[in-house]
Parts: C-alpha cells; sequence; structure tokens
C-alpha cells in the first residue's frame, strides 16, 4: 500500500476546500494493520501547544497503552492498539498527512505492540534484509536509493519494524514512499512523478512492498572528520545494545511505555543480528561507495 491507496469510502471530510473525496483518496485506510478514522479537523494554537508540554513542535503522551500526539500544522493523533484516529488541521496537505501517518504513527503503532522501530531504511537481497539507521540527513534514503541501483529490493523507509520470531528477527514495508530530494532522485536514475511532501522540498517513490525479510544486520549510519573513506565497525555486547537505542524511532515514546520491556527487546535484537557502525566522512565520500560498503556486510555476500 502507498500514500495514495487504501481508501476508506466512509470517512468525513477535511472541511477544507480540498474537497472531501479528493482528501481522503490519500490517506492510508490502515497503519501497520491497525485501521485509522479520520475525524473532524482540529485547530491548535500556541496555548495548546504549551499545555501539552511544548511551546513549539510536536508533542506525545503515553497513558494506560495508548498515545496521544500533536504534529503542528498537520493533525491530532491518537493511537490505541485497536485503532488509530486522525483529526486533521484544516487545509493540511495530505500527502503530507499520509508520510506522518506512515512515518511517525507507525512507530508508535509499533511501539505499543511491542516491537522494536528503528529510525531507518531497509533494502533487500534475496530474501535477506539489511537496515540502514541513523539520525535525519545522514543519508539513509538516499544510501538505500544507491543500494537499489545496484541491484537491491526495497522494503521500507525512514520507519523500520523489528519484528522477533524464534532466533530471528524481520522486517516488511509498511507503505512509506521513499522521500529524496529531487537532486538525489536523479542522481540515482529515479524518474521524477510523486508529488513533492513533508514541507522540505522532498518528492515522494512509491516502492517496496509487504513481505517479511529476514533481517542480516543492522548498520549505524554515522559521520566521523577522522576517516577517509567508509570505515566498519563491529559492534558487541552493550555497544550493540546503546546503538540501537540511539537508532530508535520516537524511543521516548517506547521508553514512556515500558522502558524495561523495551530494553530486554533491544537485547534480544542484538543477540540476534549483528550491529555495525559504518562510518563515512563528512565530505568526498558518494552514497554509492557507502552502499556498496554497506551491502558487502550481508550474510553471504
Amino acid at each position: 500500500m502507498t500514500a495514495g491507496s487504501g481508501r476508506s469510502p466512509d470517512r468525513p471530510g477535511d472541511g477544507s476546500d480540498r474537497g472531501g473525496d479528493a482528501f481522503r483518496s490519500d490517506v492510508p485506510a490502515e497503519v501497520l494493520g491497525v485501521p485509522v478514522t479520520l475525524a473532524e479537523p482540529v485547530a491548535y494554537g500556541p496555548a495548546d501547544r504549551e499545555a501539552g508540554g511544548l511551546r513549539h513542535g510536536s508533542w506525545f503522551r503515553v497513558s494506560h497503552g495508548h498515545c496521544t500526539a500533536w504534529f503542528p500544522s498537520c493533525a491530532h493523533v491518537e493511537v490505541r492498539p485497536d485503532g488509530v484516529t486522525i483529526r486533521p488541521v484544516p487545509g493540511v496537505d495530505p500527502v503530507r498527512l499520509a508520510a506522518v501517518m506512515l512515518g511517525p504513527v507507525a512507530g508508535i503503532v509499533a511501539t505499543l505492540a511491542g516491537h522494536i522501530c528503528l529510525h531507518a531504511t531497509a533494502v533487500a537481497v534475496d530474501g535477506q534484509a539489511i537496515v540502514l539507521g541513523g539520525p535525519r540527513g545522514i543519508g539513509k534514503s538516499t544510501t538505500a536509493l544507491a543500494a537499489v541501483a545496484l541491484g537491491a529490493a526495497a522494503v521500507a523507509d525512514d520507519v523500520a519494524v523489528l519484528r522477533r520470531n524464534d532466533h530471528t528477527v524481520t522486517t516488511a514495508g509498511h507503505g512509506r514512499p521513499l522521500m529524496v530530494f529531487p537532486e538525489d532522485a536523479r542522481s540515482g536514475g529515479v524518474d521524477l512523478t510523486g508529488p513533492v511532501a513533508d514541507g522540505v522540498g522532498k518528492v515522494a517513490i512509491p516502492w517496496g512492498d509487504t513481505r517479511p525479510r529476514v533481517v542480516s544486520v543492522v548498520v549505524s549510519l554515522e559521520r566521523d572528520e577522522s576517516v577517509r573513506g567508509p570505515t566498519v565497525e563491529t559492534l558487541d555486547g552493550m555497544d550493540a545494545i546503546s546503538a540501537l537505542h540511539r537508532l530508535s524511532y520516537l524511543r521516548r515514546v517506547g521508553d514512556a511505555l515500558d522502558p524495561r520491556m523495551m530494553f530486554a527487546e533491544r537485547v534480544a535484537v542484538a543477540e540476534a543480528v549483528p550491529v555495525v557502525r559504518l562510518r563515512r566522512p563528512p565530505a568526498g565520500c558518494s552514497a554509492k561507495q557507502v552502499a556498496e560498503v554497506a551491502l558487502s556486510l550481508m550474510s553471504g555476500r
């Protein structure tokens, strides 16, 4: 399911001049299998944001197994194990709303279900996935795009949900498109047909599917002025667990929900999957170079 699929025919319009049907068609009807209800729009001002704990920016409240969140100029969201309720800000771009639902909201849904959710992009080769994690702007999506150009299959962007099954860990796509800047898409040979979204001029490129892949390695992407090229370091014990904690998507939500459970999940993932630090220089190192090194870390390559 992409950002423009999974339509729900009986949800209300947003009350803006976009038109109810056009708005509904761009909003996913589910997030990670949890149904979505598009409720009446709501407008929040500075006083509401301050009451939520932050004068500016997003805020989250976790209580009794559910989470309430506010995304400025986008939507008020309530996430429960059995459903997600979205109250959009009047006039919000539905493409941006879909990106939030398939990004942060998907992360909340996964966390409430007890899964490890990483701020990462994933690609796969021969049924095995490599998870590329790191902070915003580190190059996760562009590295994944370069990996796809090298023959890898797209799996997920920005949010990678890790599910444990016996002694393996799997990840799967959940409908979020790849979000990259137009120049990166062109250099990767991608035809630019997607709409601009997320407020920073990126384009949305539909990709991936929902088939689960066994995670072969988790890679923490970092910039380091002391290295001249991509440098790999395998992390063990608490170093691996700490890396998974740093890479966790919206980790304050998980830590507020059940910190002991989340720590135990990170320990289990670190024991089941290699965790690697891949450092690159701030300049002079292409996404293709990083992708080549990352793909070489996968089992059997």
